[in-house]
């Protein structure tokens, strides 16, 4: 029997149903593709995840290698160990080569030393001892002058010179500051250096010589010390003056 249109009219409670089926039917196809979808998301947050560790971010669960250090597969490595300190090798370096340049230096300068003490004091087989072939000659000077003496000294290697002075008749004899030529003169003389002696000394390797004495003798104007004094006698007596007149040489 044919349905009548009433019967294919829709009422508000069909239209409930035919609305509840049809969501039945397209709601698992939609949570199939939501789940997919967020299935899909994790996945690509950890493949993005494994890229940045592969291309040099850091692995907080790095395999230590075999000096006990974590392997970072050529990644930065910040940490600070302590046998990777090179500003303590660089000092310590600096300061070995600073004592080894020093002993270096204080082993150069005692060889030379050595080398220098033994060419002044070591006799070579041509050495020969000093000798005067000239003696200073013995001066005479007024107060106030200068006197002069000289030397010759022959001798291999070629000797230094040193004067020297005495002024109790030889007995003792001292050098004269600075008179290291071959001739001496005196400063401006008065009459304290009458008597005094001059000699030199001449030294090499080969051992010393001393020059024969020469003296020096001041002469000075003669003065009165004690003027006479005046006296009355009774004639024919005689009178007596006397005078202390000084001099050198004496008058």
């Amino acid at each position: 029997m044919a349905p009548t249109q009433a019967s294919m009219a829709l009422t508000p409670a069909r239209t409930l149903a035919l609305l509840l089926m049809l969501g039945s039917l397209a709601l698992p196809a939609a949570c199939s593709d939501c789940g997919g979808g967020a299935v899909d998301d994790d996945a690509s947050r950890q493949d993005a995840t494994a890229g940045h560790d592969a291309g040099g971010g850091q692995d907080a669960t790095a395999t230590p290698d075999a000096t006990g250090h974590p392997d970072t597969a050529g990644r930065p490595d910040t940490a600070v160990r302590p046998d990777s300190a090179p500003g303590q090798d660089t000092a310590a370096g600096h300061d070995g080569a600073q004592r080894d340049s020093a002993a270096s230096t204080d082993a150069a300068t005692a060889q030379d030393a050595t080398a220098s003490q033994d060419a002044t004091t070591t006799p070579d087989a041509g050495d020969t001892l000093p000798a005067f072939t000239t003696d200073p000659t013995s001066a005479t000077v007024v107060a106030g002058a200068i006197a002069s003496f000289a030397v010759v000294a022959a001798g291999s290697p070629a000797p230094t010179l040193a004067w020297q002075r005495s002024d109790d008749g030889g007995t003792t004899w001292n050098d004269i500051a600075g008179a290291t030529a071959a001739s001496y003169t005196t400063d401006a003389t008065v009459a304290g250096d009458d008597g005094a002696q001059f000699r030199a000394v001449a030294t090499n390797r080969a051992g010393s010589a001393t020059s024969a004495a020469a003296t020096l003798t001041v002469h000075w104007a003669p003065s009165i010390s004690q003027q006479p004094a005046s006296q009355t006698v009774v004639a024919p007596a005689s009178a007596t003056f006397t005078v202390v007149a000084g001099g050198h040489p004496a008058v």
